[in-house]
């Protein structure tokens, strides 16, 4: 029983801790998913500073066109981790179908205005397609970034309620010490402080010559089976001390018949020894 209950109490702890390490680890996967969905955004705003650049500086056009394609494989590689996660940093993927359709919602909006955008700034030969295509990306980027904002917060009313969720499993694995403290004690104190007890009453009783107790046997475990052998061995000592006058009685007399049976053979030989006449022999 002992071995069952701490084993019992050795899973629920490993239960509640293992939920606790893998909604820390969601939280830890929640952070970095936060941070670049918020980069996202740093980035659209970015893109339209460098298509700003390019517009106002066409001798470093070269330069910001090759920016702008690097920023532009920065977001398609960050989308891809958004959605599918990374577990090298950790970065969990969505598992919230509302943080899922706000990824798909921006990766749709990316790949179907805003991209195409930046693909036919880099295609301008000259400035005033170059204006055109900032003009639409300066209406297209507010909305776009409203629908990046809308994903950040939903990660992190979700990041809120892993951190509550988190709180409440900490705070119910202390209650659960507590509690299985508690348990435990009062376990040990009813199949071990009490059973050693009772029979530690019963040793000094038979200590005190009381050959008449007896333990309760209430149990089927190892302290029953020793109540049952306490049990034995005082109705074995009663039994022993009760018939023990009664043998020493017998005893006695047997001995004194063998004494008067021995004086009787010691007063024969002692006058068959002792000098007399043949008519004196004959009258015994």
């Amino acid at each position: 029983k002992i071995t069952s209950m701490l084993v019992l109490f050795f899973l629920v702890a490993l239960t509640a801790i293992s939920l606790t390490l893998l909604v820390s680890r969601q939280l830890e996967g929640g952070a970095a998913a936060i941070n670049d969905a918020g980069s996202q955004r740093m980035r659209s705003y970015r893109l339209g500073y460098l298509l700003f650049r390019g517009q106002q500086e066409p001798e470093a056009y070269a330069l910001v066109a090759a920016e702008i394609g690097i920023e532009m494989e920065r977001f398609d590689k960050v989308l891809f981790d958004l959605e599918r996660g990374d577990p090298a940093r950790p970065l969990s993927p969505p598992r919230d179908a509302e943080i899922f359709r706000s990824v798909q919602e921006v990766k749709e909006v990316w790949q179907r205005t805003i991209k195409p955008l930046l693909a036919d700034y880099l295609k301008a030969t000259d400035g005033p397609g170059r204006s055109a295509v900032l003009a639409r990306y300066d209406g297209e980027g507010v909305g776009f970034v409203a629908v990046i904002n809308e994903l950040v917060l939903r990660m992190e009313q979700s990041y809120a309620f892993n951190t509550t969720l988190l709180r409440s499993f900490q705070v119910a694995l202390a209650v659960l010490a507590v509690i299985g403290t508690a348990i435990l004690i009062h376990f040990f104190f009813v199949l071990v402080i009490r059973p050693v007890d009772k029979l530690h009453a019963g040793m000094r009783r038979m200590a005190g010559n009381d050959l008449g107790v007896r333990l309760p046997v209430e149990t089927n475990d190892e302290f029953g089976i020793l109540a049952g052998g306490f049990n034995q061995m005082a109705a074995h000592l009663q039994d022993v001390y009760g018939t023990l006058e009664q043998r020493v009685e017998s005893k006695t007399r047997s001995l004194a018949e063998k004494n008067r049976q021995l004086e009787m053979l010691y007063a024969m030989t002692a006058f068959l020894n002792a000098p007399g006449s043949l008519e004196e022999l004959c009258q015994c």
